[in-house]
């Protein structure tokens, strides 16, 4: 994961006009609008009044800057019957009880609104966080709704309407999308919460819709069920605080390395990537980093390196000129040996880039530092375009179980099976970015691409599906791959310009597309150098596809040109781990030895000289003798390894 890597193509920002429409009936947004001509639009002659014409720009509805959401439907039968409404009355004022469980709230003759302000959506996503409240505040599917829908140049109404028409895939999309961006329809004054009070007293006061016990309702006749519509003549009555409890959630943690051992490093030390203090420049054989503690997991970025402790603390050590460090380092030399970083949460996995830093806590929170890199430098960690030299928590509005990071990307996956990607999008290693706003958003704004959103399915005619769920990630240098949650089907978007992808044509690739040749097997790990994939197979098989220079494919002299398919390296047996740097590659046996093969001139393969290396070779080295290797990472221009003492190693 080298800095200043390949050149990579520049695509042209297309023009877009924009058009602004606000309604009487509701509080004017601070975005741009969309017009809605709905006479034009609807193919019959009953059109009913929408319930609110305007739609909240994209950026406005899916960015953590103005916490303000509003949700635009129409009334009319046809969406309604997406929505699970069963008719088409609807109150002035009350609370609409849909099918699905979700609950419309009227505030006012025409409009349904969701509006929360930046304070009310920190009170709400603090109790969401602490497993208080069902209802996630960030509305994640609702705002990648209206996402699809503007990224495709039409309003959200537009959309239900174009998606309505089709019948196939919305009926499918909506009642999924609409249950769970369950409106926090209370309007703006209905929000109010006293100060003073507890959280679980806070949750009561704002009036969550999870669950109708909660409301004090009317019912509408005598043989009327929990899912009639409910009305209401004047304001809703709180719950009291004492009738809300915390639910007891179970839920699943994310995956830890469990092996303890010690660090060995070898290759370039030019920037203090090998944490052996400012005398060391290379070592061309493994070096032992001197950690106080025992170390569960190790990373190389571009030119630095990060590892985890037994006690879930981050250590860090290399180039920190753009915070991927995440330590304070102006003390000469300190950046040359291993220092902690300070985090307030136990760590769980680690990842690392070119010039950032990703962690994940033990609760599935995921904190990053430093910046990601695009063609034109600095592209900053957050949406304000800042470097970040010390951690700052992803606003994600899920928990997260999974991390992995690509030289300027990120992925992350989620317990319910949603990928989220964040980063450098400029080879469509996001899966989720029109190519024409690539280049640092375009006139979207890099805020498209550093705010974490979901990644979804193209569906048939431009339309597109409901989000789908994903068992694995893993993020090469410019692509990522995806498992499928039955762990049949392999995704994967980004640079393919070695085929490394393993999809047909060199082109890049800005939404997921099934890689055929990886499908219906299972895998462990694929992992990506600058243009080349190494994929591990759940029986211990290697496969190889990509870029043929310098040997990084191990297929012998021979090869030395693209592989466009996974290839099998049949002398690999019984593989547990792979790995890959820029132009090197790894596998680690499940009884500890090392191999690599690539390129020599970094001496990142532990061999007897700086030639490279065509076909898997075992690593040597003095450090290596008494020591079972556990795993192997790549960085740039170095190599970092976990290794523990003879016949005293579990799987990891």
């Amino acid at each position: 994961m080298t800095r200043g890597g390949q050149s990579r193509k520049d695509p042209t920002m297309l023009k877009g006009k924009k058009r602004a429409h606000h309604p009487k009936c509701c509080i004017r947004p601070k975005a741009s609008h969309v017009d809605v001509n709905y006479n034009k639009l609807h193919p019959s002659n009953h059109v009913k009044k929408p319930l609110c014409i305007a739609t909240w720009n994209v950026r406005t509805l899916v960015s953590n800057s103005s916490k303000l959401y509003q949700l635009a439907s129409v009334i009319d039968d046809y969406r309604l019957d997406l929505l699970g409404v069963t008719e088409t009355h609807m109150p002035s004022s009350g609370i609409e009880k849909l099918e699905n469980g979700s609950l419309l709230v009227f505030s006012g003759l025409d409009s349904a609104i969701i509006m929360i302000t930046d304070k009310q959506w920190k009170k709400l996503r603090e109790l969401w966080t602490r497993g208080l409240m069902k209802t996630n505040p960030d509305c994640p599917r609702l705002s990648a709704l209206v996402e699809e829908a503007v990224g495709v140049g039409l309003s959200m109404d537009q959309y239900f309407m174009k998606t309505a028409r089709a019948s196939t895939g919305m009926a499918q999309l909506a009642p999924q999308s609409i249950n769970v961006m369950v409106m926090l329809a209370m309007a703006h004054d209905d929000l109010g919460v006293r100060t003073g009070l507890s959280l679980q007293d806070q949750m009561a006061m704002i009036s969550l819709p999870m669950d109708m016990a909660l409301f004090k309702t009317r019912k509408r006749a005598a043989d009327s069920t929990a899912d009639d519509v409910i009305k209401t003549k004047s304001r809703r009555a709180w719950p009291k605080a004492s009738d809300v409890t915390e639910p007891q959630v179970q839920r699943v943690q994310p995956s830890c390395r469990t092996v303890e051992g010690v660090v060995l490093v070898l290759g370039q030390g030019d920037t203090g990537q090998l944490g052996l203090g400012q005398d060391v420049m290379e070592r061309k054989k493994p070096g032992l980093v001197a950690i106080q503690d025992k170390v569960i997991d190790v990373c190389a970025g571009g030119m630095h390196t990060v590892v985890l402790t037994v006690k879930g603390e981050v250590w860090s050590w290399g180039c920190n000129d753009e915070g991927a460090l995440g330590r304070d380092t102006s003390e000469i030399g300190t950046e040359t040996v291993p220092g902690k970083v300070e985090l307030s949460s136990k760590i769980a996995q680690l990842g690392a880039g070119d010039s950032h830093t990703i962690a994940l806590t033990t609760d599935g929170r995921v904190w990053c530092w430093g910046t990601f890199r695009d063609n034109n430098g600095q592209f900053g960690l957050t949406s304000d375009g800042k470097v970040q030299p010390r951690p700052v928590e992803i606003p994600l509005s899920a928990r997260v179980l999974k991390i992995s990071s690509g030289e300027s990307h990120v992925a992350c996956l989620t317990e319910d099976g949603d990928l989220y990607t964040f980063g450098c999008g400029e080879q469509g290693e996001l899966g989720r970015i029109a190519e024409c706003f690539t280049v640092r958003g375009g006139r979207k704004g890099r805020s498209l691409l550093l705010d974490p959103a979901p990644v979804r399915m193209k569906g048939k005619m431009g339309s597109r599906k409901s989000h789908m769920k994903f068992a694995d990630v893993f993020c090469g240098s410019h692509n990522t791959f995806a498992i499928s949650d039955d762990k049949e089907d392999v995704y994967a978007f980004g640079m393919n310009n070695y085929y490394q992808m393993g999809l047909d044509g060199d082109a890049a690739r800005y939404v997921p597309e099934k890689v055929e040749s990886l499908s219906g097997k299972r895998w462990t790990q694929i992992v990506g150098g600058q243009h080349h994939t190494v994929a591990l197979s759940a029986d211990g098989e290697v496969y190889v596809m990509g870029r043929g220079q310098y040997g990084r494919l191990g297929l012998g002299e021979d090869m030395d040109k693209e592989v466009t398919k996974p290839t099998q390296l049949t002398e690999l047996r019984n593989i547990c781990g792979v790995a890959t740097g820029s132009s090197v590659s790894f596998a680690v046996t499940k009884n500890g030895e090392p191999y690599s093969w690539g390129m020599g001139t970094n001496l990142q393969l532990a061999q007897s000289n700086d030639d490279d290396v065509w076909v898997p070779t075992k690593m040597t080295g003095r450090q290596l003798e008494n020591r079972d290797v556990v795993l192997v990472s790549g960085g740039g221009q170095h190599t970092v390894m976990l290794a523990r003492d003879k016949d005293n190693i579990t799987a990891a």
